[in-house]
């Protein structure tokens, strides 16, 4: 997956975000979700065959599968990595393997420019519970604080974000770490909540369906979500910005350009996309005059501006959910 993440910062992305899961020897990954066998050829490995389990993960229900955390990291790299949509290019499947979270982090300091990161904690409750973390009297959140610490990112204007859809995670974060905290959402939030957030958080992260509406494959009214959060001097980064037209609204006139003006002029402060190229070019549309290069924004609660040198406003993010079209 690190060749994707060097794709997508050539391609002009100023954050690469990253999934963290955890390995039976509690080693930090990066992969969207720990059960393996849709996006990878782990079932083609008789000794993991037998490592199959059934877990009971919160917000996915019961799941059998071979999973992270049943594995070793050196059981991790033997397994190769598949695209997960038929409508994407499959000829990359089996090339590569599942990166470390250092490993990830590597690519992004060594990219020649300013580019920061972006972890997802995933499934912490699930994780937390499990024996082998508490026979090691940790926690999933303290070893993702150890390796971004440990790597240089632990101030608040570091060049990193923290992730998670848990507000338990996300408020444990808050007790251990200065980098700025994002919650993510993908439902509508109340206006009390965002500002019961705002004393913790940076920014929310936010289903883009939630934040304009879509029914029947058209564009409903946009909603106060961007407006109450804003108000609370919170920054929104919306998920997940793609190219093919199924994921655009007729309103769109099956071009990703509309949809990111649409976007941009609400205004929201970040993008999630598979396709930065894309979004890269059109950011140089709206802003033909590059910013002072700066490091990558920010992690203050100053003004959102994207530094990068491709907009004033906007911030694109790499988004690694649902692999690129490249695979890893």
């Amino acid at each position: 997956m690190t060749g994707s993440n060097r794709l997508g910062i050539k391609e002009g992305a100023d954050y690469i975000e990253c999934d963290v899961c955890i390995t039976k020897d509690l080693k930090l990954i990066c992969r969207h979700e720990s059960w393996l066998n849709e996006t990878s050829n782990v079932w083609e490995n008789a000794n993991l065959r037998l490592k199959q389990k059934t877990y009971n993960i919160s917000g996915h229900g019961v799941i059998t599968d071979i999973f992270t955390v049943d594995l070793t990291l050196v059981e991790i790299r033997t397994i190769g990595v598949r695209q997960r949509y038929s409508f994407r290019d499959p000829n990359y499947n089996d090339m590569f393997t599942i990166p470390t979270l250092e490993e990830y982090i590597e690519v992004a300091k060594s990219a020649g420019r300013p580019v920061g990161i972006y972890p997802e904690i995933k499934s912490p409750e699930w994780v937390n519970s499990l024996d082998i973390l508490r026979d090691a009297n940790t926690t999933f959140e303290d070893l993702l604080v150890e390796v971004l610490h440990k790597n240089g990112y632990r101030e608040k204007d570091s060049p990193c974000f923290i992730q998670s859809f848990s507000e338990a995670s996300i408020r444990s974060l808050a007790t251990k770490t200065e980098l700025p905290l994002v919650m993510l959402y993908e439902d509508p939030v109340p206006e009390a909540k965002l500002q019961d957030l705002s004393s913790i958080c940076y920014g929310v992260g936010q289903w883009k369906d939630v934040i304009i509406p879509v029914r029947d494959d058209y564009l409903q009214s946009t909603t106060d979500f961007v407006t109450n959060a804003h108000k609370y001097n919170l920054k929104v980064h919306a998920y997940t910005f793609r190219n093919e037209d199924r994921y655009l609204a007729w309103n769109y006139t099956q071009d990703p350009f509309n949809e990111y003006e649409t976007f941009l002029n609400i205004p929201i402060d970040g993008y999630f996309t598979d396709f930065p190229a894309t979004l890269k070019k059109f950011l140089d549309i709206e802003y033909p005059t590059p910013a002072a290069s700066s490091p990558p924004c920010p992690a203050s609660h100053a003004p959102g501006s994207y530094r990068s040198g491709f907009s004033k406003f906007s911030l694109v993010f790499m988004a690694m959910l649902s692999y690129k079209s490249f695979s890893s």
